[in-house]
């Protein structure tokens, strides 16, 4: 269905489906009912092997179940084609982290206050930004994910953000 009307790009890299369930309780929490709840099959993109993240990278094609099918309430496509690739070079990995992670404000303040900050992803992406931002290439990013201890400063949380993988010079 997607594919005849251009929304999924040849770059798509994997599919997935998310189903959910759907429950009708009454006044006291008791279940009068469940059943199927909406369907999302999610796509993601990569160029070269190499994930493209972020919020301008993803197709999301939305069914509710039917009379003995599903029936389609929606999509959300945001994906731009690629043009011509350009070669880039990357400094070392840890020039790299340098350029954002290991220079975050947020997490400098926390770690200077004692907390610890472990990181629990890291994966080389390239950062595709919401689609009503004008973006004229992808970005080489690192995708990161960790925990920030409970300290002088608070409770512990987890973050999860994205950092350029070349500093401006590159570009």
């Amino acid at each position: 269905l997607l594919e005849p009307l251009g929304l999924i790009g040849r770059e798509r890299a994997s599919e997935a489906v998310q189903l959910e369930q759907v429950t009708q309780l009454d006044a006291k929490g008791q279940e009068r009912a469940h059943g199927a709840g909406q369907a999302t099959v999610k796509f993601q993109y990569a160029l070269e092997d190499v994930p493209v993240r972020g919020a301008g990278a993803k197709t999301l094609a939305f069914a509710e179940p039917g009379d003995g099918q599903a029936r389609f309430a929606g999509i959300f496509h945001a994906w731009r084609a690629p043009g011509q690739s350009t070669a880039l070079k990357l400094p070392s990995v840890e020039e790299a982290l340098g350029v954002g992670l290991l220079t975050d404000p947020q997490l400098d303040r926390y770690s200077a206050a004692g907390h610890k900050i472990r990181i629990t992803r890291l994966d080389f992406v390239y950062l595709a930004l919401p689609a009503f931002m004008r973006q004229s290439h992808l970005f080489p990013a690192f995708q990161i994910e960790g925990t920030v201890s409970e300290g002088k400063l608070g409770i512990s949380f987890d973050f999860a953000r994205f950092h350029h993988a070349a500093p401006p010079r590159a570009y």
